[in-house]
């Protein structure tokens, strides 16, 4: 969604644009969230978008003893869904290649 940034806050999932601050995780992913991540870590979180779909990633380490992100929370802003998904990788990025 061009003119939109995604972001985690202290307080959860957010997204804003020209219309203003959009609190996507509110009663849905936040709570849940919280309980999942290394709290310890929780600075440590990436955020990525895809460049083809209309999906955020946000990877996290789910316990102490994670030495890679093992967890990731996806957000598809046109559905306006969330899904959880299990995976591991020392870091994320995103790219895009010309046909």
């Amino acid at each position: 969604m061009a003119g939109t940034v995604f972001f985690l806050s202290e307080d959860g999932f957010y997204s804003y644009s020209g219309e203003g601050l959009n609190p996507i995780g509110s009663n849905r992913v936040n709570d849940w969230f919280l309980g999942q991540i290394d709290a310890n870590r929780i600075q440590a979180v990436n955020c990525v978008a895809d460049p083809y779909r209309t999906r955020i990633y946000w990877f996290y380490h789910s316990s102490a003893g994670a030495t890679n992100f093992d967890r990731v929370l996806m957000y598809d802003w046109a559905l306006d869904r969330w899904a959880p998904l299990n995976v591991t990788a020392q870091f994320w990025g995103s790219a895009a290649t010309p046909s």
